[in-house]
């Protein structure tokens, strides 16, 4: 039952701060504008830029 609540706490967290970031219109992050993972963004630097059609 603990966990159950644990579980509706974060879920609440994650909701409330995803509403605000879009709300407060915060800089949106540049990996998200590559093809490539996170993972590949980060270690290898690489970023191939998403055309608008995908």
């Amino acid at each position: 039952m603990r966990i159950l609540y644990l579980v509706l706490i974060l879920l609440g967290i994650l909701i409330l701060s995803s509403y605000y970031a879009k709300k407060l219109d915060l800089p949106y992050p540049k990996h998200l504008d590559c093809k490539e993972t996170l993972f590949q963004y980060i270690i290898f630097d690489k970023c191939t830029v998403k055309t608008p059609d995908q």
